[in-house]
């Protein structure tokens, strides 16, 4: 979709009467082939965009305006501000029985060629899935098969032709793909848009981006993080980088070098006991963004800094921090009396369980 964008603005009037092509399209994404070649055609980069622009028609992106000219549709003007991603969550919540989901998850499993930058459908049968899933192709199977996939052919999820004789090939669709192999990832965006529409409260904080590169920086993720994990509230606790504090608007992707190792060993060595997390990169409007769920132990609040970093403005060893609306700061003499008795009263309770 981003290729045909492209090409298709900077494409001059008559070509956009036209429409733009395959050929036009791929130098647009960045593969240095001779599209002009007799051989071209015939490429694997050939099949797998021909491929993805079969499904952007399907999706109502694109129009077909033939002999391989594609133009924009109305929805398709609205990308990259509703980019494909988006649409994950309405894919991923189409209801399939067990039986649709357990063949169309084989269907995505067998049914493509990996490359390193692109990827190619492959054309099936019905009867490889029932045989790769161990189900019986005989009579009744084949009549089960041909329901089958012309439900999952109906809600865009698969190609389907039957023949004579009760062969079914199966082709998966970008649709496809997505319901089988993209639910955990969709319901994550969900969560972000959830926690955008209410933005930074006692339990959420938002930044920008998240550096770690010097102590300073990551002086402000372990005070983000302790405060996150002390204050006393319900409900679940989230760090969500990626977007710009006035706007509420996505500004920058993630640093693909933040990792969940990187960011427990920073909070494993400044903090004690250490703040469990869960870190996790969500597909969005031009990039990923990062989410880091915070998790609370009352067994081991209040959380603390165990030793000094950064300095002057940096943290300091025995440190508390809890979150008062959307601002870290230490807590009041009456709240870390509180979190000092929450935090006994869970301990006496764990031992009393374990005596009794």
């Amino acid at each position: 979709m981003e290729g045909v964008v492209r090409a298709w603005q900077g494409s001059n009037a008559n070509t956009k009467l036209i429409g733009v092509s395959i050929h036009e399209i791929v130098p647009a994404l960045g593969f240095e082939v001779d599209t002009r070649h007799s051989d071209f055609d015939g490429t694997k980069i050939a099949e797998a965009v021909q491929d993805a622009l079969r499904d952007l028609v399907r999706m109502g992106l694109l129009d077909d305006a033939g002999g391989r000219f594609y133009k924009l549709t109305h929805e398709g003007t609205k990308f990259p501000k509703a980019d494909l991603p988006t649409a994950w969550g309405q894919i991923t919540s189409v209801y399939l029985d067990e039986e649709q989901l357990a063949f169309l998850k084989k269907v995505a499993e067998i049914g493509q060629e990996v490359y390193d930058r692109y990827v190619c459908v492959k054309n099936l049968t019905a009867q490889q899935i029932f045989e790769a899933l161990g189900w019986s192709w005989d009579n009744e199977g084949s009549a089960k098969g041909y329901l089958l996939t012309k439900a999952l052919a109906d809600l865009g999820m698969i190609q389907q032709r039957a023949y004579m004789g009760g062969n079914i090939d199966v082709v998966p669709t970008y649709i496809g793909i997505v319901r089988a192999t993209r639910e955990a990832e969709s319901q994550w965006s969900k969560t972000v848009h959830e926690l955008i529409e209410e933005w930074e409260t006692t339990n959420v904080d938002f930044k920008r981006e998240l550096n770690l590169g010097r102590d300073k920086e990551k002086a402000e993720f372990v005070r983000d993080i302790l405060g996150l994990a002390t204050t006393k509230s319900s409900g679940r606790r989230f760090l969500v980088i990626g977007f710009d504090d006035k706007t509420r608007s996505f500004a920058r992707p993630i640093d693909p070098s933040i990792t969940q190792e990187r960011l427990d060993q920073i909070l494993h060595a400044y903090c004690e006991p250490t703040p469990g997390i869960r870190y996790k990169t969500v597909p969005w409007t031009g990039g990923n963004v990062g989410i880091i769920e915070v998790l609370r132990n009352a067994e081991d609040i209040p959380y603390r800094v165990n030793k000094n970093l950064a300095g002057e403005g940096g943290i300091k060893a025995g440190e508390i921090y809890v979150r008062h609306g959307s601002h870290t700061e230490a807590p009041t003499q009456r709240e870390l009396e509180d979190l000092l008795r929450e935090g006994g009263w869970s301990k006496m309770g764990k031992m009393d369980t374990k005596v009794g």
